[in-house]
């Protein structure tokens, strides 16, 4: 992971943590959320425990590239919980550790319910952010096996990466 971009001492920046296997609208819905958030400075894309670690690091470069602009810089792509096989308290613990003087807080997208998580706070039992509710796309791996066009499902990035590299086939 490069060095924390244009955030300042006191910045709070939210660790969105899933396996970003792919990642998809729901992740940019609730990147957007959380950006609209009073007190929140940036949002870190953090794949965690995914499947193929390979994947979800490509699959996560690309998806920060493509939501990048239309965030203005506030979004930044963290694989170290990859890189470390971290779970999320410890990639909190070491982006704490690493960044003394940024404020994180954990939000997750990835819920057995199947319905879309989302909370912040210093630790994974934190206060609620809530979240506008929106129909969600949810795991599309398994429609991608059988040849289901999920262009509309993802960033157009992702897509791409996901047909070239034949991704889920």
């Amino acid at each position: 992971m490069a060095d924390a971009p244009e955030q300042r001492d006191g910045d709070s920046v939210v660790l969105l943590v899933g396996d970003y296997d792919p990642p998809t609208m729901d992740y940019v819905r609730a990147i957007q959320s959380l950006l609209s958030g009073k007190g929140v400075e940036g949002v870190w894309a953090c794949p965690i425990k995914p499947p193929d670690k390979q994947r979800s690091s490509a699959l996560t470069m690309a998806f920060c590239s493509d939501l990048a602009p239309a965030v203005k810089g506030k979004l930044t792509c963290c694989t170290v919980g990859l890189d470390k096989w971290l779970d999320a308290d410890g990639l909190l613990a070491w982006c704490q550790s690493k960044y003394p003087t940024l404020k994180f807080k954990l939000a997750s997208m990835d819920g057995s319910s199947g319905m879309p998580v989302v909370f912040a706070g210093e630790d994974s039992r934190g206060d609620v952010v809530k979240v506008p509710r929106f129909l969600r796309v949810g795991h599309i791996d398994g429609r991608i096996a059988v040849g289901s066009d999920e262009s509309r499902s993802c960033p157009a990035g992702v897509w791409s990466l996901i047909q070239s590299r034949r991704y889920y086939r």
